[in-house]
C-alpha cells in the first residue's frame, strides 16, 4: 500500500500552487474506487482517507474546507494499488471536502468530491484567546509548542489564527516539539524521574508520535538528556547532556554538574561532541555566587545549560549557559568552541559594560546577530526581557540593539524563548505567564497569543509548512 501524510501548505493558499506533481489531465470514472473517509480515532481533526485503483498509480489528494482548495499532497514513489493518506493541519470541527488524482500510465483520473467533517479535540485542551487585530492572521505558518500544565502536557501544533488544530497528550514538562523529518508526525522530549539516581535526575527521554496519535518510538539513554534537542534525521538527535566532576573552590569538595552536547540514536546510545569542563574553568568563569547555581542534593548545578538552536551560516550549535550568564557556538562537526558570549571572560564582550546576559534561557542567531531571552537573576527587580545583541568580529564587541518586555514587567523563573519567523517578526514568549507575543522586526507588539490560566508554554518551534516536500 502506498502510504503518505498530508498537510495544509500555507504557500498554497496565497499561490495556488501543487508540490511535487504534474496537473492531469483528468478523466472521472470508477479508476478510483473503495473510497474510505475516517478520522482519527486519538486525534479527531485528523483525516484518513483511503482508496484503490484499477491498475497500478501514482496519487495526490487536494483537499480544503468551505469550498476553497488549501492542501495538496502527493501519495507515495512507486505506482501502487492501495493508498493511503493522512491529511494533518485542518481545524477542529471543520467541514471539509477532497479530490483524489490518480496518474497511471495511460492517462489522469480524478474522483468525485468526498466531504468529511472533522471531529473536536479534547475537551481537558486548555483554550487559547488571540488579542490584537481580529480580522489579521498570526504568523504565517505553524506554531509546534507544548501547553504545561501541573500534571500533563500537551503536544500541540498551533495554526495561522491560533487555533490548536492537532494536540496530544503527554507527561510532564515537555519542552520542545519538532516534525519528523520523514513526515510520519512528531518528536517531542519529556521528563522523566529516574527513582534510581543518586540524586534529583533531570534528564529526559524522547518520544515520536505519529500525527494519527500512535506512540511510535521512545528514546532513552544517553547521559542525562535534559531541556532540548534537536532532530537530524528520524534516527539520529542532538541534546544537552550533563557531566558530573570533582570540584574545589577553596571551601571542601563539591560534586560539580556541567553540561554537554551530545549525539544520540534511536537505540539511546551517545557520543559527546563538546563538553562545559573541557573549555571552561569552573574558578575562573563563575564571577558570582548567583551564576554557581542552586545545589542539587550534593550536587552543585553550575552551567545549567537549557536551550539548543542551530546556526546554518557557521554550521555549529548554539546553547545558552544559565548559570554562566553565557552563550556558546560549538561546530556542529568537530565540537569545537567557536566562539562565546559571556561577562568577563567570553571573545565577545559588552562595549558599553553594562551586561547584555542575565541568567539568558533562549538564544538564536538573525541578520543582526543575536536575539536572546533573559529571564534575569533571581530576586532581581529586572523584567524578563528579550534581547536583541549585535557582534563585531573584529572588535569583539557585543552590543544591545533592541529590547522587548512587557508593559506590566513579566518576570519569569521557568523557561522563556525568543524566536525568529520567517516573515521578519519574532515570537517572544513569557512561559509562566502563558503568553506569546508577535513583535514587528521595529519591536511593536503586533498580537498576542494567551493561553488559559494555569498553564504555560514550552519551546516554539515555528514552521511554514507540517511535512518536508518530496524529492
Amino acid at each position: 500500500m502506498s502510504v503518505d501524510h498530508c498537510v495544509l501548505l500555507s504557500s498554497l493558499v496565497v499561490l495556488g500552487l501543487s508540490v511535487g506533481c504534474k496537473d492531469p489531465d483528468t478523466a472521472v470514472d470508477d479508476f478510483i474506487q473503495d473510497i474510505t473517509i475516517e478520522m482519527s480515532a486519538e486525534i479527531s481533526s485528523v483525516v484518513t482517507a483511503s482508496w484503490t485503483t484499477r491498475e497500478p498509480s501514482l496519487c495526490s489528494v487536494d483537499f480544503g474546507v468551505s469550498g476553497e482548495t488549501i492542501g495538496h499532497c502527493c501519495v507515495g514513489h512507486e505506482p501502487s494499488l492501495e493508498h493511503r493518506a493522512v491529511m494533518v493541519g485542518i481545524q477542529p470541527g471543520s467541514d471539509g471536502s477532497l479530490v483524489i488524482t490518480a496518474e497511471a500510465e495511460d492517462a489522469s483520473y480524478q474522483s468525485d468530491e468526498q466531504f468529511f467533517t472533522t471531529g473536536l479535540l479534547a475537551a481537558q485542551l486548555p483554550s487559547l484567546e488571540v488579542e490584537g487585530d481580529e480580522n489579521d492572521r498570526l504568523w504565517e505558518g505553524y506554531t509546534l509548542v507544548p501547553l504545561l500544565g501541573d500534571e500533563v502536557s500537551w503536544v500541540t501544533v498551533i495554526d495561522a489564527e491560533g487555533v490548536i488544530v492537532w494536540a496530544y497528550e503527554a507527561g510532564p514538562s515537555v519542552h520542545r516539539i519538532h516534525i519528523a523529518p520523514d513526515g510520519s508526525g512528531l518528536f517531542y522530549n519529556e521528563h522523566s524521574q529516574n527513582p534510581d539516581a543518586d540524586f534529583p535526575d533531570l534528564s529526559e527521554s524522547l518520544h515520536h508520535v505519529s500525527w494519527e496519535g500512535e506512540k511510535l518510538l521512545t528514546v532513552r539513554g544517553g547521559e542525562s538528556p535534559h531541556h532540548d534537542f534537536l532532530v537530524l534525521d528520524n534516527d539520529r538527535f542532538v541534546t544537552l547532556g550533563n557531566s558530573l566532576l570533582p570540584w574545589d573552590f577553596g571551601e571542601g569538595e563539591v560534586l560539580l554538574q556541567g553540561d554537554t552536547i551530545m549525539e544520540i540514536d534511536r537505540e539511546g546510545k551517545h557520543s559527546i561532541l563538546w563538553n562545559t569542563f573541557d573549555h571552561m574553568d569552573p574558578d575562573v568563569a563563575t564571577s558570582t555566587e548567583n551564576q554557581v547555581g542552586p545545589h542539587t542534593g550534593e550536587v552543585l548545578d553550575w552551567s545549567h545549560g537549557n536551550y539548543l538552536s542551530y546556526d546554518e551560516d557557521e554550521g555549529a550549535y548554539l546553547a545558552v549557559l544559565r548559570h554562566l550568564d553565557a552563550v556558546v557556538s560549538v561546530d556542529a562537526g568537530s565540537g569545537e568552541l567557536l566562539w562565546s558570549l559571556a561577562e568577563g571572560w567570553g571573545d565577545y564582550q559588552s562595549g558599553d559594560g553594562e551586561p547584555l546576559l542575565s541568567w539568558p534561557h533562549s538564544v538564536e542567531r538573525t541578520d543582526e546577530g543575536l536575539v536572546v531571552f533573559n529571564q534575569t537573576h533571581g530576586g532581581s527587580d529586572e523584567c524578563s526581557h528579550s534581547v536583541t545583541i549585535g557582534l563585531d568580529d573584529a572588535s569583539g564587541v557585543a552590543e544591545r540593539i533592541g529590547e522587548y518586555a512587557t508593559d506590566d514587567c513579566r518576570q519569569v523563573e521557568y523557561l522563556g524563548s525568543t524566536h525568529p519567523v520567517p516573515n521578519g517578526n519574532s515570537l517572544v514568549v513569557f512561559s509562566q505567564a502563558g503568553i506569546m507575543d508577535e513583535l514587528s522586526p521595529e519591536g511593536e507588539l503586533l498580537r498576542r497569543l494567551q493561553t488559559e490560566l494555569g498553564w504555560m508554554y514550552g519551546y516554539v518551534t515555528h514552521s511554514l509548512e507540517l511535512l518536508p516536500e518530496k524529492d
